[in-house]
């Protein structure tokens, strides 16, 4: 009996067994939490299937009220077609398919990561993995209601990470069976009809396709994603609710950017995307432990002065802005993006740094254009919510495309330099990883209940 326990003990102690049920316990912890009393879901696509409603007809059809919400919303709000049909059915349902799905689905894209990252020891992937993915602040998805948040952004990376592993195994020669090939395929079709994952995959996938016919090494089953890529696409651009969106939420949210200039629009964006790096209310706390990522590699590599100080010099910014914003009660130390020049220009010097600091650690001259493009195209998707009034309405969830392509890039990094990190995989680091988790987790779980 003994013997048997044992055993029991020594399978759950496996790294990634660990790491898939630390992650299930974590997240039924948070859904737990979760109040699901207001947001869209209720507000708005909870209404949508209720019979009598403005698209459900007394005497019509399931498939009659979704259809007319579709139409409706096509011509006069969002492209968001395939997303909206199914926050629209999961809205109706009992809230615990949604509590079961989601946490599936977050699962799943942690799934992704761990086949993608590329790091041989388990300890120190599962280590880092699971630290990055505790950083991320959960409780953005809640600003438009849990259940509307997840399925528009949540649910949207975790279909696109999909995508990039069916492409990784592709590219890479791997038997991919039919079913996952359809899966993936449907994963596309949903995460694609996302505004800004349909611009990064497009960017990401065709930098890909342009890599691989010059290397005349492209894999033809590819194509069919970047073929529905362009697609979702079209329909993004010629969608004419997008416009009639556009125009509702600069009248009720932002008056004054109808006179915008594209120069101020694109100083909005720059805005955005150095406050979702460098402020505490973004993703500064994964930016950081990518930044100490770069600062271990150039001191472990031996890196030039230059490098070193490009990857010290950003983190550090990073540190004083927290702390003194929080000693000032929420007065930036640097000064506020949006009104402060000279704010914007110390910040592009530090996003100036960290691509200087990115460079010098890295070797390959093909890794350093993959994963450059790849960070670029992430910065890209904040970059471009300058162009539209969403970036004041959205808030920071859309700051979650980001993110997770930080995270997958850095693994990546250190599956590369797996040697420079193996005094990760000692007694000391592994406990310093557990308690950094558990402070991420509490400090997680208190921002469900603000």
């Amino acid at each position: 009996m003994k013997q048997k326990g044992s055993s029991v003990c020594k399978y759950i102690l496996q790294p990634q067994i660990l790491f898939y049920l630390a992650g299930m316990i974590v997240l039924v912890i948070y859904h737990i939490n979760y109040d699901l009393s207001f947001g869209d879901a209720v507000d708005v696509y909870g209404n949508v299937l209720k019979r009598g409603s403005d698209y459900f007809p007394e005497d019509g059809t399931v498939f009659d009220g979704i259809f007319n919400f579709t139409k409706f919303h096509y011509l006069r709000w969002s492209s968001r077609n395939v997303i909206e049909v199914v926050l629209v059915i999961v809205s109706r349902i009992p809230v615990i398919v949604w509590h079961i799905a989601d946490i599936l689905i977050i699962i799943l894209a942690g799934y992704c990561l761990d086949k993608t990252a590329g790091i041989r020891n388990e300890k120190i992937k599962y280590s880092f993995l699971f630290c990055f993915l505790m950083m991320y602040p959960i409780a953005m998805m809640s600003s438009a209601g849990w259940i509307a948040t997840t399925t528009n952004y949540s649910w949207v990376v975790a279909f696109g990470l999909y995508v990039y592993l069916t492409v990784w195994r592709l590219r890479k020669g791997e038997k991919v069976s039919k079913i996952s090939y359809i899966l993936a395929m449907l994963a596309a079709l949903y995460a694609m009809n996302q505004e800004q994952m349909c611009g990064f995959l497009f960017l990401f996938l065709g930098m890909l396709l342009v890599w691989d016919i010059r290397k005349k090494k492209l894999k033809k089953a590819v194509l069919p994603f970047f073929l529905l890529n362009i697609a979702e696409l079209i329909w993004i651009l010629t969608c004419p609710g997008n416009a009639c969106r556009q125009n509702a939420e600069t009248v009720t949210y932002f008056p004054e950017y109808g006179g915008y200039s594209f120069l101020h629009k694109f100083r909005e964006g720059v805005s955005v995307l150095l406050k979702a790096l460098f402020e505490s209310q973004g993703i500064a706390v994964v930016t950081a432990a990518c930044l100490l990522v770069l600062i271990y590699l150039a001191f472990k590599n031996r890196t030039s002065v230059v490098t070193k100080a490009a990857a010290i010099i950003p983190f550090c910014y990073i540190i004083v802005e927290a702390v003194m914003t929080t000693a000032g009660k929420g007065e930036k130390w640097f000064g506020e993006y949006r009104r402060n020049g000279e704010a914007v220009i110390l910040g592009c010097v530090m996003l100036l740094c960290m691509c200087i600091a990115f460079l010098g650690v890295t070797q390959n001259m093909e890794e350093r254009i993959l994963l450059l493009g790849s960070l670029c195209f992430g910065a890209a998707t904040k970059l471009v919510l300058g162009f539209s009034p969403a970036f004041y309405a959205s808030g920071e969830r859309t700051s979650i495309f980001l993110a997770f392509v930080l995270i997958p890039v850095f693994l990546f990094l250190i599956g590369k330099s797996e040697k420079s990190f193996r005094i990760f995989n000692t007694k000391p680091f592994i406990i310093g990883f557990v308690v950094l988790d558990v402070i991420f987790f509490l400090n997680q779980f208190a921002s469900i209940h603000m």
